[in-house]
């Protein structure tokens, strides 16, 4: 689990099917999935994939957060820190 001023991620339970890591994003204060944070293999890097697109709003921290997680996710897997799950 990480901890961030406005969100945590959250680690899903790994799926057989998937080469890498899957984390769920939550809201800090209510524990809301706000969504996932997920490989896109045409990029090859993670990315925010939105619970609800048109229903959630976010401030720029909390795009900060999500952004500061994902960079060091990307630096960890190319660093083969981030071990695909099995």
């Amino acid at each position: 689990m990480w901890d961030y001023e406005f969100i945590r991620v959250v680690e899903r339970d790994p799926s057989k099917s998937r080469k890498t890591r899957t984390f769920a994003v939550l809201n800090k204060r209510s524990g809301g999935v706000l969504g996932r944070i997920k490989w896109h293999g045409p990029w090859r890097q993670y990315v925010f994939v939105p619970q609800m697109i048109d229903q959630t709003i976010y401030s720029a921290g909390c795009l900060t957060d999500i952004a500061d997680f994902i960079v060091a996710a990307n630096v960890r897997q190319r660093a083969g820190l981030l071990e695909p799950t099995a």
